[in-house]
């Protein structure tokens, strides 16, 4: 009886062991992705757009690959249709998030890289956080900086984008204002001031974002 115990045991043991050694380990999160930015290589994100001057039509942003900038690792969200929504590059680390963009066209002026730092979800409710950035302006004789005021006006809520009710969303307001010195004349059409809204839910990223011209409204999404 108890050499059949002991058999037993040890099978057992080693039934055990073999579950255990056969369980594949969770692979460890993707450089630069976190809770409110999951943007993992091959997940899509498809957005209604409504812009002046333009149909509603659907925008399709797919993470494709990673960058470094900065020394940080920015995943592209590559879009199909640049010219309604360029693509971008996303970075989120320790609960902040910075979005990159290249090659910005304001009004026939091509600003090269523009890095904004446009959530920190450890920040309450009416934070704000300052940053500015200076561009060379080729029309202009010397650089224009731009003060950028972001302010996280609500966090944790319910919010409704088109038939989808999203939970633990976190709004950041933007006002980006151009510091022109006296006498410089900028270039015809060049923005001075703009105002951005943000909505992330978590696990989902960015589900809507409105500027004067253009919202963005997050439709289906699939992350891989």
């Amino acid at each position: 009886m108890k050499s059949i115990l002991l058999f037993f045991t040890f099978c057992t043991l080693l039934i055990a062991s073999k579950c255990k050694k056969d369980t594949p380990a969770p692979p460890p999160p993707q450089a630069g992705t976190g809770d409110y930015a999951p943007y993992t290589l091959g997940s899509t994100f498809v957005y209604e757009s409504t812009a002046t001057g333009m149909a509603t039509q659907d925008v399709t942003l797919t993470v494709t690959v990673d960058s470094t900038v900065d020394g940080l690792v920015y995943k592209k969200l590559e879009s199909n249709k640049p010219t309604v929504f360029p693509s971008r590059f996303v970075n989120y680390t320790n609960g902040v998030q910075r979005e990159a963009q290249f090659n910005i066209d304001l009004g026939g002026t091509v600003v090269p890289k523009l890095i904004l730092t446009n959530l920190k979800i450890n920040e309450a409710v009416n934070a704000n956080w300052t940053e500015s950035q200076v561009f060379n302006i080729p029309a202009l004789p010397i650089p224009v900086t731009v003060n950028f005021v972001h302010t996280l006006t609500a966090k944790n809520i319910s919010y409704q984008v088109l038939a989808t009710n999203f939970a633990n969303v976190i709004k950041v307001n933007t006002v980006g204002t151009a510091v022109v010195p006296g006498g410089i004349m900028l270039p015809a059409g060049t923005n001075t001031s703009f105002t951005l809204g943000n909505s992330y839910a978590k696990s989902v990223g960015l589900v809507e974002r409105v500027t004067a011209n253009q919202t963005l409204k997050l439709k289906t999404y699939t992350i891989r």
